[in-house]
C-alpha cells in the first residue's frame, strides 16, 4: 500500500539530516526507501558529509548514539510530521 507523502515530512527530514542523521537511519525510523528519502534531501541543497576518512569506531560510535536518540523521539517526530504540534522536537 502506498502512503501518501505529508506536507511536514520533507521539513523533517531536512531538521534531521541536518542534525547529523543518516539517510538509511531515517529511512529506518519511518519506513521509507532510502531512495525515497534521497530524492528529498537531493532538492533542499543539504551538503552530504564524507566520512570515509572517519575511523571506523567513531562511525559506529556516532551511529549507536543517533539511533538511540532517534528511537527516543520518533514519537515526538511523528507527531510534528502529522500536524498535531506545531514546534519539532
Amino acid at each position: 500500500m502506498r502512503i501518501k507523502r505529508q506536507k511536514r515530512e520533507a521539513a523533517a527530514y531536512i531538521m534531521l539530516k541536518r542534525k547529523g542523521v543518516s539517510i538509511n537511519q531515517i529511512s529506518k525510523a519511518f519506513g521509507r526507501s532510502t531512495s525515497f528519502i534521497f530524492r528529498l534531501l537531493k532538492n533542499s541543497k543539504i551538503h552530504f558529509g564524507d566520512l570515509r576518512k572517519l575511523p571506523s569506531y567513531v562511525k559506529a560510535l556516532g551511529a549507536a548514539r543517533i539511533s538511540r536518540t532517534m528511537e527516543k523521539l520518533i514519537a515526538s517526530w511523528e507527531q510534528f510530521i502529522l500536524g498535531e504540534v506545531e514546534k519539532p522536537p
